[in-house]
C-alpha cells in the first residue's frame, strides 16, 4: 500500500496498525538546501517487526542516499562550493521501530505460536472425532439427547484449553528464553487467540466430517496446514508475492494472527489499531464453525 501521510503522527498510525512497514520523512528544507549546496536531510521510518523487509530497507536507503549524493556532488562540487569530499550533500537517517536490532528471535517466536496452534489444533481435533467414529464411541453421543451445537461444544472445549496452554508455554519460553519483549496487553492476546484457535478448531472438524480414518484426517490437515505456513507471511513477506497469491492468503487466519500477535508484542497497540486484522479473522472463525455445523450432524454417516 502507498499513502501521502501529511505528518509523522499518521505515519506511525499506519505503521503502529501494519498498513505501512516503511515511511519517509522529508525535511521542509530539503530541496532549498539542495539548491543551496547545503546537506540535504530526509529520515526513513522502517517497521523493523519484520527484519526481512527492514533489512532491506537499510541496505537500499543507504544505496539511494549514495546516487542521490554523488549525483548532485557531480553537479554542484566546483571551484567555491561549500562541499568538500567525502561530505555526502545528502543525509538520510533511516530509524528502525520495534525491533532495531533486527533480532530474529523477536520476529519468529510470536508467529511461531501461531504455526503450533494451528497445526495442533487443526489435527488434534480432526483425528480425534475420526477416532471415535472409528472405534464406536461417537454411536453413544449420538443417542444422548443433546443438540449438535452442544456437542460440538463439548468437542472443543478441550482443545481450546490445550491451545492455551501451548501458548502460554511457548510465550514464558520466549520471554525467559529468548529474551522476546511483550509490550502490550495480555488479555488482548489471550482474547484475540480464542478467535485465532476457533478457525482452526472449526477446520478440524470439517476435516472430520470428510474423512473415514485418522490418515485420510492426518494427510488433509497437513494439507491444508503446509499452505498456512507458506503463504501466510511467516516465511515469506506477503508483499513480495505474487498479487492472485496475496488474495488467496486473505482466507488463511494465520495471515491475520501474525500482524496481530507482533503487533501486541513488539508494538504494544491496542485493538483500534489491530481492527483491521481482527474483524477478517473474525469473519473467517463464524463462517468455518457455521460450514462446521452444518456438516457436523449428530448422526452416523
Amino acid at each position: 500500500m502507498v499513502a501521502w501521510p501529511q505528518d509523522t503522527r499518521a505515519i506511525s498510525r499506519l505503521i503502529d496498525s501494519g498498513t505501512l512497514k516503511v515511511g519517509l520523512v522529508i525535511d521542509p528544507d530539503y530541496a532549498r538546501d539542495v539548491r543551496a549546496g547545503r546537506v540535504a536531510r530526509a529520515q526513513v521510518l522502517v517497521d523493523a517487526s519484520d527484519p526481512i523487509t527492514a533489512s532491506s530497507t537499510l541496505s537500499n536507503s543507504a544505496g539511494i542516499a549514495n546516487v542521490l549524493g554523488i549525483q548532485l556532488l557531480g553537479r554542484y562540487l566546483r571551484p567555491g562550493t561549500p562541499f568538500t569530499p567525502p561530505q555526502m550533500p545528502v543525509q538520510i537517517d533511516v530509524r528502525g521501530w520495534f525491533n532495531p536490532d533486527l533480532l530474529t528471535a523477536n520476529y519468529i517466536v510470536p508467529g511461531l505460536i501461531g504455526v503450533i496452534l494451528a497445526m495442533t489444533m487443526m489435527m488434534i481435533t480432526s483425528m480425534a472425532i475420526v477416532k471415535e467414529r472409528e472405534t464406536g464411541t461417537l454411536e453413544q453421543l449420538i443417542t444422548t439427547p443433546i443438540k449438535t451445537w452442544e456437542l460440538m461444544i463439548g468437542k472443543i472445549v478441550p482443545y481450546v484449553l490445550m491451545g492455551y496452554t501451548q501458548m502460554t508455554i511457548a510465550l514464558l519460553v520466549g520471554i525467559y528464553g529468548f529474551h522476546v519483549p511483550v509490550r502490550g496487553s495480555l488479555f488482548l492476546m489471550y482474547a484475540l487467540t480464542l478467535v485465532y484457535i476457533g478457525c482452526y478448531l472449526g477446520l478440524g472438524l470439517v476435516i472430520s466430517t470428510v474423512a473415514r480414518t485418522q490418515q485420510q484426517a492426518m494427510q488433509m490437515a497437513f494439507f491444508l496446514f503446509l499452505p498456512t505456513i507458506l503463504l501466510s507471511g511467516f516465511m515469506f513477506p506477503r508483499a513480495g508475492m505474487p498479487e492472485w497469491v496475496q488474495i488467496l492468503t486473505l482466507v488463511i487466519p494465520l495471515t491475520y494472527y501474525l500482524e496481530i500477535m507482533r503487533g501486541i508484542v513488539l508494538k504494544g497497540v491496542g485493538l483500534v489499531a489491530l481492527w483491521r486484522w481482527v474483524a477478517p479473522m473474525t469473519a473467517l472463525m463464524m463462517a468455518i464453525l457455521g460450514v462446521a455445523m452444518l456438516r457436523f450432524k449428530k448422526r452416523l454417516d
